[in-house]
Order: structure tokens, then C-alpha cells, then sequence
């Protein structure tokens, strides 16, 4: 078996490029874009994507507020999950 070695970059380089992914992520949800990790879960879910496509553009608001209170993949796989129930 063959290990690859990782290149170790700087602390201070990892967290400037964490910071930088955050803040286009937040521009994105100001924007009122789908948010990455929303669209991505939605993609994994034809039917719910299809749904909060055909909602108003108010309930759609609503849920992407709830979006903003979601912090890990787990948690977004469920938040989507209900929108299909």
C-alpha cells in the first residue's frame, strides 16, 4: 500500500482560506442566492428540489432564513430531507 504525503500548510493560510469561503458564502445568502451547501443537498434531492422551486418566492425566503441556522452536512441532508414531507 502507497501513502501519499500531505503538504502541511500554514495554520494562518488554512484559516485565510476558511475566512474567504465563510465570506463569499455569506455574500451569496445576502445576494439571495442558494447558498453552496443548500444547492448541493437540493441537487441530492430531485423531488425537494423541484418543490421549493415551485414554492412563492416568500416561503423560499423562509427557508433559506432556516438555511442560516444549519452548521454541519448532516444537518443540511435533514433540513432538505423536510422539505420533501
Amino acid at each position: 500500500m502507497t501513502t501519499r504525503s500531505c503538504t502541511a500548510y500554514p495554520l494562518r493560510t488554512v484559516v485565510s482560506i476558511l475566512e474567504a469561503c465563510y465570506k463569499r458564502e455569506v455574500r451569496a445568502m445576502e445576494a439571495n442566492e442558494l447558498p453552496l451547501g443548500f444547492g448541493m443537498a437540493l441537487a441530492q434531492h430531485p423531488e425537494a428540489m423541484e418543490r421549493f422551486a415551485g414554492l412563492p418566492e416568500a416561503e423560499q425566503q423562509a427557508i433559506l432564513e432556516g438555511v442560516r441556522a444549519v452548521h454541519s452536512k448532516q444537518e443540511m441532508r435533514a433540513y432538505v430531507e423536510q422539505l420533501m414531507k
